[in-house]
């Protein structure tokens, strides 16, 4: 079973969170990214007026509609301006790694999340953040521990335990990664990147029908997602279901001719046809 070398999808984003001190709005917003260029006119309505530009979570929440709508610049300012309003408020610390990020400036998010734990001690999507962070560096280790205390302050962010479980795969921790991407998946239905890594770490135990499944869910979730379905192909014609690999690596080849992904499926299919 030859692998194919491939990069850590991105994931999910890492949306909003919504400490116990903020009063809650009769509005959704952190149930998906379409939501939030409806919620940003209301945010900005409210951080407008007489009650709002005093108010820090009126302030704090525009920001967070604007760094949605990627308008860094902006999102800084009114994130500044939550901040100044209140001065413990770790929530704001998250919002501008983000933008620190987004902005690739990798070491000024990594103060920033610094500033939220220092604030929120047991901050589990500031560990998360700081993970990912970490992990873009190539500090795997580090990463790793983060993780490991976003998942010990909050068991039930999918996203902790998907980037760990990839995290195993890369160190060869297959038991490890099958139970955390097997936890992921189960806390956020249609997760189409942790139901792949999951297939690859069946994949590398060489538990092909396990990984077939894994693969064709995946594809299930994003009928596009390329690395799912040459995947797919290759543990099909492992396991000797040859039209369904040589129909993988042309589904491959369509969705992308000149990606790497493709570059693998043509070599498959020169040995298939």
């Amino acid at each position: 079973m030859d692998a194919v070398t491939d990069t850590t999808p991105e994931g999910p984003p890492t949306r909003c969170r919504v400490s116990e001190t903020l009063p809650a709005f009769s509005l959704t917003v952190a149930v998906g990214e379409a939501n939030w260029s409806v919620a940003h006119g209301y945010f900005a309505t409210a951080a407008a007026m007489p009650t709002g530009v005093t108010n820090p979570e009126a302030q704090f929440w525009l920001a967070e509609s604007l760094l949605r709508r990627e308008d860094f610049a902006e999102a800084a300012i009114f994130y500044q301006r939550a901040l100044e309003l209140r001065a413990i408020f770790p929530e704001v610390y998250l919002g501008m790694a983000q933008v620190d990020y987004a902005q690739h400036n990798l070491d000024t998010a990594l103060r920033n999340i610094e500033l939220a734990l220092e604030q929120r001690p047991t901050y589990a999507e500031a560990f998360l953040f700081k993970g990912k962070l970490l992990q873009e560096q190539g500090r795997n280790s580090e990463a790793l521990v983060a993780y490991d205390r976003s998942i010990a302050a909050n068991g039930r962010i999918a996203e902790s335990h998907y980037r760990r479980g990839v995290l195993h795969i890369q160190s060869g921790d297959y038991d490890l990664a099958i139970r955390d991407l097997n936890r992921a998946t189960t806390l956020q239905a249609n997760f189409p990147e942790a139901t792949y890594w999951l297939g690859r770490a069946y994949y590398a135990q060489g538990r092909l029908e396990a990984a077939l499944r894994a693969f064709r869910q995946a594809i299930s979730y994003n009928a596009n997602y390329a690395e799912a379905i040459l995947y797919t192909g290759l543990v099909a014609e492992d396991l000797g279901y040859t039209a369904e690999a040589i129909t993988a690596y042309q589904t491959v080849i369509q969705i992308d001719a000149q990606s790497e992904q493709a570059k693998r499926a043509r070599l498959q299919l020169d040995r298939l046809t």
